[in-house]
């Protein structure tokens, strides 16, 4: 295995960025067990997937409270998680272009850099909390981009998490950066994945498959069960998991595990 710690420039930002990526390389357990893990060849490239973290996490999220450097290994896919700060994956009129960082200007670095594919079928986006609203949001705005998207306590209704007396003032601070302080700039095609949801099917494009889960002691329980009603009106392929569990890593790892059991990735090389 390779965990690989990159600092670049964004030309989006405007800024540093620090990004993390897993590739499943070779290691002793190759020796140890006689299990295959290879180099890819010169016309092989890796199955993606982008996963995004929560509120007030980082790049490091992952590889710190779960155990995704197994999941990669046994899964033989890349992983590639990137810092936003607190911008829920959004576009912010005065903070930075977030939603076009990681949609559009970190594949194509990553991509250049490293031997991942770019096609639709071996791409898949996911994350926990904020996270989940960022993976929604890139897949259904950009259905051509990505096979799946999953959600692991998502916090996929923004307005509801205003309920919320915990987060109260990071919720303050956070929608004013995005929304602005007397809601201007709110565009539901933006900010409503219900919204970007209708529009794709209005436009006959195919919806990449979601899969998102909860637990039912969760504080996001409402923020993220409201929007996934509402989605599963629609003629779209949703799973949705719910279980005992709160907002934290006893319910996020297992969930990871289950989830790249969804994804149905090769498990090997692809070809481009």
């Amino acid at each position: 295995m390779a965990i690989f710690q990159i600092h670049v420039y964004s030309d989006t930002l405007m800024q540093d960025v620090s990004c993390s990526l897993i590739l499943p390389l070779p290691n002793v357990t190759n020796m140890e067990y006689g299990t295959r893990c290879t180099y890819p060849a010169e016309n092989e490239k890796y199955q993606v997937v982008w996963l995004l973290h929560s509120g007030a996490g980082d790049h490091t999220k992952f590889i710190r409270g779960s155990r995704i450097e197994h999941y990669a290994k046994v899964n033989q896919v890349a992983v590639v998680m990137p810092s936003v700060g607190n911008s829920f994956y959004c576009n912010l009129p005065h903070h930075g272009n977030y939603y076009d960082f990681y949609t559009k200007e970190l594949p194509a670095i990553m991509s250049s850099l490293f031997p991942l594919s770019k096609r639709r079928e071996d791409n898949f986006i996911g994350g926990i909390s904020m996270g989940g609203f960022g993976a929604f949001a890139a897949a259904l705005r950009n259905p051509d981009q990505y096979e799946a998207a999953f959600s692991i306590s998502g916090a996929l209704d923004l307005d509801e998490l205003g309920s919320i007396e915990s987060i109260s003032e990071w919720y303050k601070q956070i929608s004013g950066c995005v929304f602005g302080d007397h809601r201007q700039y709110y565009n539901p095609s933006e900010h409503d994945l219900y919204s970007m949801a209708m529009n794709l099917l209005n436009e006959g494009k195919k919806i990449p498959r979601l899969y998102a889960s909860s637990g039912n002691e969760d504080m996001y329980y409402q923020a993220s069960k409201k929007v996934v009603d509402k989605l599963q009106q629609l003629p779209i392929e949703l799973t949705y998991v719910e279980g005992k569990g709160a907002h934290d890593w006893d319910f996020w790892d297992p969930q990871l595990k289950a989830i790249f059991e969804w994804l149905k990735v090769r498990k090997a090389f692809v070809s481009e």
